[in-house]
């Protein structure tokens, strides 16, 4: 499948759709697209579908069939108005048979104007400052509530959650393996004084035997006797019962933590290049661009800043418990690329047991993937970015006005919703609860049991019947001496 995008003067370009969802390791250096320019998309394919969608972002593109040429195509528009940064474009087919086929394109720049360029420049620098506040309130979750599976692929944001899950569990449970770690008895070779041996037995007596420079003249009889002369040891090989800690469990503990650590300096490694691959704009695209567009990578740095933040915080802490826990244990670490063996220790001893169940979380969970970044294109439209905006303004001027956040959670509204962000902030003051709901779902026939709220059935943005309507905010106050919440 190939996408022909029709541009402003005429000309065209022509762009393969991948079955791999893109990165932003791969893009686009020759097109240049703008939000503000007219164009049209024509679907090129020999293959026939029962049905055909087609995505800019998140945003579906209607399609018609041309009655000439077969294609399917849209109407010459302004399709990349709201697109920030970059986009991608997502075609998903239906043959024949029923079978859904995804396909992508790979990331394209998309050009702005210097005034749409300095007003987002305004906004992202808002939701900068509020990092990590506006990551954790919006996006962290419990495991709960983030709903953790088992998956080859995790979210960021949950391999977040479970290193600060790590980190308290570790942090808690230090003292116990510094007073209570697991060991075992090992008899070790030592040269002692023979005045401190109680007996000699048969390996001491050998090992005289073979090291006779240890014997030295006696002045008095003895049982070791030498061309008339009496000798006894000043040295005797013997075995000392003492405790080790190189045990298994205690090698799992230290050798996970390490691996985490390593892990994460990983992970800073990449989203640096990532950054620093996004800075290199081939001469092409720079030739393209006119004087009143700009190109600018600031909502990904926004992005990235933060999460790099969060991870050099964590690597930080780890490495300070690494330090704990190699004095502590004093052992070497295990090297292990998936769940230990869960043996009687790990099942019975209650911190150990703790720490085990990090470790099969970390495991069962998956990697976060870096072909898996639609996180990061949370950020990607103009009008999301002017939603989270208006979401910081909102839960500031409540802070402001007396009422503290007692949780931020996520309501479901829709299976087919998959956004991540949190969307419902409860907060308390002032002898009121206040609501903060962000785009909540409000039925035409069915009631939500957050709001006594209805919806009248018409959208007046695309003036047509919805069953449904989704508000980009809504406030509930609840006062306990008012009957009816507001």
């Amino acid at each position: 499948m190939i996408l022909r995008i029709i541009k402003p003067d005429g000309s065209s370009t022509d762009i393969e759709l991948y079955n791999k969802q893109p990165t932003i390791d791969h893009v686009n250096g020759e097109l240049l697209l703008f939000e503000n320019y007219q164009y049209s998309i024509i679907v090129l394919d020999n293959e026939t579908y029962d049905k055909l969608e087609l995505f800019i972002g998140d945003y579906v593109v209607p399609l018609k069939i041309n009655p000439i040429s077969g294609c399917y195509e849209t109407e010459k528009d302004i399709l990349f108005s709201g697109c920030y940064d970059l986009v991608s474009i997502t075609a998903i087919s239906e043959n024949l048979d029923g079978d859904e086929i995804i396909r992508y394109i790979e990331y394209v720049r998309i050009a702005t104007t210097k005034q749409t360029a300095r007003q987002v420049e305004s906004m992202l620098e808002e939701i900068e400052k509020s990092l990590p506040t506006f990551l954790d309130v919006c996006f962290s979750k419990s495991r709960k509530q983030s709903g953790l599976i088992n998956n080859e692929v995790r979210s960021i944001w949950n391999t977040l959650s479970i290193l600060d899950e790590i980190i308290e569990v570790y942090d808690a449970n230090y003292s116990f393996f510094c007073n209570h770690k697991k060991s075992s008895i090992e008899e070790r070779s030592s040269l002692v004084d023979v005045k401190a041996m109680r007996q000699i037995d048969q390996d001491s007596l050998r090992w005289i035997i073979m090291n006779s420079e240890c014997l030295v003249k006696a002045e008095n009889e003895t049982c070791i006797k030498y061309n008339n002369e009496y000798y006894f040891p000043s040295k005797v090989k013997s075995y000392i019962s003492q405790y080790s800690y190189d045990v298994y469990e205690n090698r799992v503990i230290l050798g996970f933590l390490i691996n985490v650590l390593t892990y994460i300096d990983d992970q800073i490694v990449q989203f640096e290049k990532e950054l620093n691959q996004l800075n290199i704009i081939p001469q092409k695209i720079i030739m393209q661009l006119p004087n009143t567009h700009e190109l600018t990578g600031r909502c990904i740095y926004v992005y990235y800043k933060g999460i790099t933040t969060r991870l050099i915080e964590k690597r930080d802490v780890i490495q300070e418990l690494v330090f704990k826990y190699e004095r502590s244990l004093n052992c070497e670490p295990e090297t292990f690329a998936g769940k230990p063996y869960f043996t009687n220790t790990f099942k019975n001893l209650f911190h150990y047991r703790l720490c085990y169940d990090c470790i099969v979380k970390w495991y069962e969970t998956g990697d976060y993937s870096f072909d898996h970044i639609s996180y990061l294109f949370k950020l990607k439209t103009l009008s999301r970015i002017f939603e989270y905006f208006c979401l910081i303004r909102l839960q500031t001027a409540i802070t402001i006005n007396g009422y503290n956040l007692q949780e931020a959670t996520r309501i479901t509204y829709d299976e087919d919703n998959t956004e991540e962000i949190n969307n419902l902030y409860s907060y308390e003051g002032n002898g009121r609860h206040v609501s903060l709901f962000y785009e909540p779902t409000i039925w035409v026939d069915k009631n939500s049991r957050h709001f006594n709220l209805y919806s009248t059935g018409y959208n007046f943005t695309r003036a047509k019947w919805s069953p449904k309507w989704t508000p980009d905010f809504v406030i509930k106050i609840d006062d306990s001496t008012v009957k009816t919440p507001v």
